[in-house]
């Protein structure tokens, strides 16, 4: 009968999921990991032939480690950390459990080389998982999956560092809210430009969905973005997601801005869809009760296909 250890190791969608103490076990879930930080390693090398920066390439490569709270998986994030620091990836590993999004926009705000995430998504209580995301915080492309896979397949001949590099605790729960909405209103702002420059007329429904696992970072600037976002005809909707952003719907509560807690992660969609239906209504007050079914039946679909 083979080793648990020695069985190939597929990847799902950007990551691999396996049931605990089956499949998913320390000895594999470090296997995933070094694999990864070789393919992180290799990737970070070959970027310094490209044209890149000597301070872009001079740094030691890095990467945020996550994880839901699931059963073990602050354990298993620690093995990766330590894992990836042999390797030498210097980690910021996360002291707490946070939601996916989280963890996309540290690699950003921290220019990583990528994230670690211990999450089994949508899977039965008894699976856990690695989720791997790039540089650029999305979920790793199949390209990339096979790269690890394959890395995960050969004998490990690597030579290490000679000391590990350091591994950070790192609060990512400071949720970047005001980075996030300055950056959209950015992007606003520059949209509405060119349409000035074109004579196109400003007609756009904007929603914004500012999720929260945390309290936002600086609720006094908070309001002022969202404010000054529903002044360029946008609406800012925050949702708290965790217990600990429970005071997300007061800060959020302006003339330009609604709140809202999701007690269930899985019903954030229902709330989203919630949340556009209202501002349809708002918007076509005529056409809403007629119009209303058929937009709650579409979405519903929609969120049902993907």
């Amino acid at each position: 009968m083979a080793s648990k250890t020695s069985t190939p190791l597929r990847f799902g969608t950007s990551g691999w999921r396996a049931i605990i103490a089956d499949e998913f076990t320390v000895a594999n879930a470090r296997r995933v990991v070094a694999a990864i930080a070789r393919h992180v390693v290799s990737e970070a090398g070959a970027a310094a032939g490209k044209g890149r920066t000597a301070s872009e390439t001079s740094r030691e490569p890095s990467l945020v480690i996550g994880y839901d709270p699931r059963f073990l998986s602050e354990t298993f994030a620690a093995h990766a950390a330590e894992e990836a620091a042999r390797h030498g990836i210097r980690c910021y590993l996360s002291p707490d459990s946070v939601p996916t999004p989280t963890i996309a926009f540290a690699i950003r705000k921290r220019k990583a080389d990528g994230g670690i995430n211990f999450t089994a998504s949508h899977n039965p209580a008894e699976y856990n998982g690695i989720k791997f995301s790039m540089s650029n915080g999305a979920p790793a492309l199949p390209e990339v999956t096979r790269k690890i896979e394959a890395e995960i397949a050969k004998p490990s001949a690597v030579v290490l560092p000679a000391s590990p590099a350091p591994v950070e605790p790192a609060d990512l729960r400071g949720n970047g809210d005001v980075a996030a909405l300055n950056y959209v209103y950015g992007q606003i702002e520059k949209e509405r430009a060119q349409d000035e420059t074109i004579g196109k007329a400003q007609n756009r429904l904007r929603l914004i969905v500012a999720c929260s696992d945390g309290g936002p970072d600086d609720p006094t600037k908070v309001q002022e973005y969202a404010e000054a976002l529903g002044k360029l005809g946008a609406v800012v909707v925050g949702v708290g997601l965790t217990d600990t952003a429970r005071a997300v719907p007061e800060i959020y509560n302006t003339p330009h801005s609604r709140g809202d807690i999701v007690k269930d992660i899985n019903d954030l969609p229902a709330v989203v869809a919630k949340h556009l239906v209202a501002e349809a209504i708002r918007l076509f007050p005529a056409r809403a009760k007629e119009s209303a079914k058929a937009v709650i039946e579409g979405v519903i679909a929609e969120f049902q296909r993907v």
